[in-house]
Protein backbone atom coordinates (compact mmCIF):
# COMPACT_ATOMS: atom_id res chain seq x y z
CA UNK A 1 0.00 0.00 0.00
CA UNK A 2 1.51 3.36 -0.98
CA UNK A 3 2.18 5.90 1.71
CA UNK A 4 0.44 9.25 1.53
CA UNK A 5 3.42 11.09 0.04
CA UNK A 6 4.42 8.37 -2.44
CA UNK A 7 3.80 8.68 -6.14
CA UNK A 8 1.09 6.16 -6.93
CA UNK A 9 0.90 3.85 -9.93
CA UNK A 10 -2.39 5.55 -10.77
CA UNK A 11 -0.68 8.95 -10.91
CA UNK A 12 2.05 7.55 -13.17
CA UNK A 13 -0.51 5.97 -15.48
CA UNK A 14 -2.54 9.18 -15.64
CA UNK A 15 0.57 11.18 -16.58
CA UNK A 16 1.58 8.54 -19.15
CA UNK A 17 -1.83 8.81 -20.84
CA UNK A 18 -1.70 12.61 -20.71
CA UNK A 19 1.84 12.89 -22.11
CA UNK A 20 2.18 10.16 -24.74
CA UNK A 21 0.22 9.07 -27.79
CA UNK A 22 -1.55 5.77 -27.27
CA UNK A 23 0.86 3.82 -29.51
CA UNK A 24 3.85 4.86 -27.34
CA UNK A 25 2.33 4.45 -23.88
CA UNK A 26 3.08 0.74 -23.49
CA UNK A 27 6.75 1.16 -24.37
CA UNK A 28 7.37 4.21 -22.16
CA UNK A 29 9.06 3.14 -18.91
CA UNK A 30 7.76 4.33 -15.56
CA UNK A 31 11.15 5.94 -14.88
CA UNK A 32 10.65 8.29 -17.83
CA UNK A 33 7.15 9.24 -16.71
CA UNK A 34 8.22 9.79 -13.09
CA UNK A 35 11.19 11.80 -14.35
CA UNK A 36 8.81 14.05 -16.25
CA UNK A 37 6.67 14.42 -13.12
CA UNK A 38 9.73 15.40 -11.06
CA UNK A 39 10.86 17.86 -13.72
CA UNK A 40 7.45 19.48 -13.84
CA UNK A 41 7.15 19.58 -10.04
CA UNK A 42 10.43 21.48 -9.77
CA UNK A 43 9.47 23.74 -12.70
CA UNK A 44 12.34 22.44 -14.84
CA UNK A 45 14.95 23.71 -12.35
CA UNK A 46 17.89 21.42 -13.05
CA UNK A 47 19.52 22.10 -9.68
CA UNK A 48 16.44 20.99 -7.77
CA UNK A 49 16.07 17.95 -10.02
CA UNK A 50 19.68 16.96 -9.28
CA UNK A 51 19.09 17.44 -5.54
CA UNK A 52 16.02 15.20 -5.75
CA UNK A 53 18.03 12.60 -7.68
CA UNK A 54 20.70 12.73 -4.98
CA UNK A 55 18.13 12.20 -2.25
CA UNK A 56 16.61 9.28 -4.17
CA UNK A 57 20.01 7.64 -4.62
CA UNK A 58 20.74 7.97 -0.90
CA UNK A 59 17.33 6.54 -0.02
CA UNK A 60 18.05 3.56 -2.27
CA UNK A 61 21.48 3.07 -0.62
CA UNK A 62 23.37 3.97 -3.79
CA UNK A 63 25.91 5.92 -1.74
CA UNK A 64 28.88 5.60 -4.10
CA UNK A 65 26.79 6.69 -7.06
CA UNK A 66 25.42 9.65 -5.09
CA UNK A 67 28.96 10.66 -4.08
CA UNK A 68 29.96 10.65 -7.76
CA UNK A 69 26.89 12.69 -8.69
CA UNK A 70 27.72 15.28 -6.04
CA UNK A 71 31.35 15.46 -7.20
CA UNK A 72 30.25 15.94 -10.81
CA UNK A 73 27.93 18.80 -9.93
CA UNK A 74 29.71 20.57 -7.07
CA UNK A 75 27.94 23.87 -7.77
CA UNK A 76 24.57 22.22 -7.03
CA UNK A 77 25.67 20.65 -3.75
CA UNK A 78 27.65 23.50 -2.15
CA UNK A 79 27.01 23.57 1.56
Amino acid sequence: MPRLADISKEQVEARRKQSFHEEYQAQTPDSQVVGMMVSSYFRWNGYEILRACSAALEDANFHKENDRLQKMFTKVFKK
